[in-house]
């Protein structure tokens, strides 16, 4: 959810559940105001189906035919909660048909069937001018994030279950294999590659320097002021001390 890079057209993630959506439509609203002959795609998970900005996002997409592609991950677990237990309609792409727009799912373990449908409505996006809703049925291996073991509401088995039957990385493998695109070799090489990759990647983050807190707002906003709004976040601010007091040392 933390990055971004505007000049390929990536407008970021975004920590707020379906805080993205609103963004998003607006993007494809620009686009059809400036005759500009592009599309956007906004992920989401289906957790975020659920709020406000959900429903008047697509509403505002099918009403004005915006170029947009909501693709939905739909991972069956929104943080703890299965999405039976959530959504009243937990087959997502058929709320598409509330808005009068087109809705599908797809296998999202798939990579293949995910790139044909995603560029199929993208590109219907943008020659038609038409929104649409794409869920893809994923799985979540691990935990919501560092503090979910991810076990207490599953069972080990469900989770080795789909490992084994569902991997998309192992997938995709015994298709290039079986079509004789890749040898065992040439995958085994890729393995080595990508591993050698994040090992650097760990290592550089490992070795370098702890940011200073002075630097806590730095690339965030393009004002050149925007530091002196920062400056009372400091250790012992807004009141001037040059170093934070802990409670513990007042009664010293």
């Amino acid at each position: 959810m933390h990055l971004a890079d505007p000049d390929k057209n990536y407008l970021g993630g975004w920590g707020i559940v379906a805080g993205q959506l609103p963004v998003a439509t607006g993007a494809a609203f620009e686009l059809v105001q400036n005759d500009r002959p592009h599309a956007v795609l906004c992920e989401l998970g289906e957790g975020a189906v659920n709020m406000g900005a959900w429903h008047e996002s697509l509403n505002l997409a099918g009403i004005w035919d915006l170029p947009i592609v909501y693709i939905v991950l739909n991972n069956v677990y929104g943080m703890g909660t299965t999405v039976d237990k959530a959504s009243a309609e937990p087959e997502v792409y058929k709320r598409a048909a509330a808005f009068r727009m087109h809705g599908e799912r797809v296998d999202g373990q798939d990579l293949e069937e995910v790139l044909e449908a995603s560029g199929r409505l993208l590109k219907r996006a943008r020659e038609e001018r038409k929104p649409a809703v794409l869920e893809c049925m994923t799985y979540r291996f691990r935990g919501h994030s560092v503090a979910d073991a991810g076990t207490a509401y599953r069972t080990q088995e469900e989770i080795d279950e789909w490992r084994a039957d569902r991997d998309p990385i192992e997938l995709l493998r015994g298709k290039l294999l079986e079509r004789g695109e890749l040898d065992e070799d040439e995958v085994e090489q890729i393995r080595k590659r990508v591993e050698e990759r994040v090992n650097e990647a760990v290592e550089f983050a490992e070795a370098s320097e702890e940011p200073s807190v002075d630097s806590l707002a730095k690339h965030v906003y393009g004002d050149e002021h925007s530091a002196e709004q920062f400056a009372r976040m400091a250790p012992g601010a807004p009141w001037g001390e040059a170093t934070l007091v802990l409670g513990e040392e007042l009664g010293s």
